[in-house]
Formats: structure tokens, sequence, C-alpha cells
């Protein structure tokens, strides 16, 4: 084992999840009256998504036959026993550095909701600066997030749902965007992200939002996150990048680490 997955284990008494309320997001005076219809109410554009492609892409979490879905139901169960005790229903993986595999997390964590059967999932890409998740469905997206903050896309434009599982929507995001940061802090953006945290209590939003340890972004946006995880890649995640982490997200419900790549095993590693 790694020096790191020894830190991990070492580490579990203190990194547990202290249970404290969301942070309530910024409303803009007047904005509920100039919101569009709900995220939920709108028609989602169907895409075809082949398993076989999915699996290529390590999206394995579906199959209840792969080794890997059985580590993905044990990250599920937790998640989901921590937000039903605390009412939470948001939730924001990051990674100290890129590379760490927390898209690739993100998209597995989604896909065994699903088979949980109970609620709806939203995946929403809040990397703006390297948006990643629509390659794990093998699809490019004409519009994406900031198209709609910034020139109004309508969102029945940019949300997608994958043929045969309707009860996922992912919310993509296209290309690089400059000044992150700023536009994650504009009126629409932070409009939108209440209201898709806030009308439903059936849908669980999973946000893959940027490294925490690159960029202000991640602490611009956990005003909208209940609560979070850390994916940390086993031979390359220093300690003192885990630890940089943890203190940044120990104070939004942080929930714990999952070690990916692991070495000496196919599975990732979930506390």
């Amino acid at each position: 084992m790694s020096r790191l997955y020894d830190a991990v284990q070492k580490s579990k008494g203190n990194l547990t999840a202290p249970v404290v309320a969301p942070v309530p997001a910024p409303i803009v005076e007047g904005a509920r009256d100039r919101a569009q219809p709900p995220v939920a109410a709108r028609k989602t554009r169907t895409i075809k998504v082949d398993t076989h492609s999915l699996k290529q892409n390590r999206v394995l979490s579906f199959d209840k036959n792969e080794p890997e879905a059985e580590s993905f139901a044990l990250l599920r169960t937790k998640v989901l026993h921590q937000m039903t005790v605390n009412g939470w229903n948001s939730l924001g993986i990051t990674a100290p550095h890129e590379g760490a595999g927390k898209s690739l997390v993100a998209v597995n964590l989604a896909y065994s909701l699903l088979l949980e059967g109970n609620k709806n999932i939203l995946l929403v890409d809040l990397d703006l600066r390297r948006p990643t998740l629509h390659k794990y469905f093998d699809f490019t997206p004409e519009f994406g997030l900031v198209d709609y903050v910034r020139n109004g896309t309508p969102l029945d434009q940019i949300l997608v749902s994958p043929e045969g599982d309707p009860k996922l929507s992912v919310l993509p995001s296209k290309g690089r965007t400059l000044h992150s940061s700023e536009t994650l802090t504009l009126p629409k953006m932070r409009e939108l992200l209440w209201e898709m945290k806030s009308r439903y209590d059936d849908r669980i939003i999973i946000f893959d939002m940027p490294p925490c340890l690159i960029t202000d972004d991640v602490m611009v946006s956990l005003p909208y996150v209940d609560c979070s995880i850390l994916v940390a890649e086993d031979g390359r995640t220093k300690e003192d990048e885990l630890k940089q982490a943890h203190l940044m997200l120990n104070e939004h419900g942080f929930l714990g680490v999952v070690l990916n790549r692991v070495k000496d095993t196919r599975k990732i590693y979930v506390y």
C-alpha cells in the first residue's frame, strides 16, 4: 500500500463529517419572479448512450456483475445515509489536483444511485475550466451551462438524459471558460444553482467540481453544496494536499475520501 493509503487509514478519526446546516445562497431581489420554469419541469433531450462505450470509458457501476459496481454501491449507501440523516440533496465531488478521477467517480456514483431507484439524479458539470462529464457519455454538447448563464440559451437545449434512463439528467458544460470564478458568481448562475437544490425533494444533485487546490471555483460554489466528497489518487496525491483539501471542505458537510486507482485492487477504497 502507498503512504497515502496509510494516511487515509490513520485519518479516519479526523475526517468525520460535521453536522452543519447548509449555507443559504444569496438571492437577488426579484430573482424568483424573473426565474424561468423549474429545471425538472423542462423537457430533457434524450441522447443514445451505448453500454459498451460506457464500459470503455470506465463507467461500470450500472452493471451489477462488474466488481467495481460493489465499491460504488458501498459509496452510494454511505452517501445516501448521511444525506438522508441531514436532509441534504446536493453533493459536490472534487479532488486536490487534476487527474485524480473525480468526474469518473461522479458519473459512476450517479449510475449507482439510479439502481437504488427512489430518486431522480441531476449530474452537473461545474468544472467550467475543464469540463469532461460529456465525454463519459460519448457526446459533444452543442451548448453548455455557461451558454445559459451568459447567452440566455434555454436549458431544454442543454439538458440531456441517456436513453433508457429518464431519471438521470446531465447538465453539461462546453469548452474552457475563462474567468470561471466570476461566472459562478453571476446572479443568473446563483439563481439557477439555488433553484436546482431547493425546489425538489425527490432529486439528488451531483456537482462535478474543479480541483479544489488549483482554483477558487470550489470556494465560490460551496454555498450551493450540502456535502462533499474528496477523490484522491493512490500514488500521486500527497499527504499535505489531502490535509489542505480536507481543511477547505470540512465546514461544508465533508463526508470523506474516495481513494482511486489503488494499485493492488480493482476496487476503489471508500470510507
